[in-house]
């Protein structure tokens, strides 16, 4: 018969007693949903796109800045957040987090989409 396991060798399983492991990661998109990929980029051709067709590929922005000689900036915000931790039943959680951000800026002048870039941080 096994006797109480009270020691850390123990508890992690040298043979006399089981422990159990669990874990598990899961991702969150932001309101504007999952980052645009790169063939949706490429169709909103630099001095070519109209506004209107920003939007129908894009939706409405997260933000807009406008300016007085009628330059606007539209910004795109997506977020991903990954989260995931380990359990070792009985003797440790670990949790981590990790939000990353993606922006998407564009320029628009009389309509036309003259310029966008692209920002990134982690958090």
């Amino acid at each position: 018969m096994n006797s109480p396991c009270y020691t850390p060798d123990c508890a992690l399983g040298n043979g006399r007693a089981g422990y159990l492991v669990m874990g598990g990661k899961s991702v969150e998109y932001g309101p504007q949903g999952a980052t645009v990929s790169e063939e949706i980029l490429e169709r909103i051709e630099r001095g070519q796109a109209s506004r209107s067709k920003l939007v129908a590929l894009l939706g409405e922005p997260s933000s807009k800045q406008q300016f007085k000689d009628g330059t606007e900036i539209y910004k795109y915000l997506y977020t991903k957040k990954i989260s995931g931790g380990v359990v070792v039943f009985l003797i440790l959680a670990v949790a981590d987090s990790t939000e990353q951000r993606n922006e998407l800026f564009f320029k628009i002048k009389d309509d036309v989409v003259v310029d966008w870039w692209k920002g990134k941080q982690d958090f």
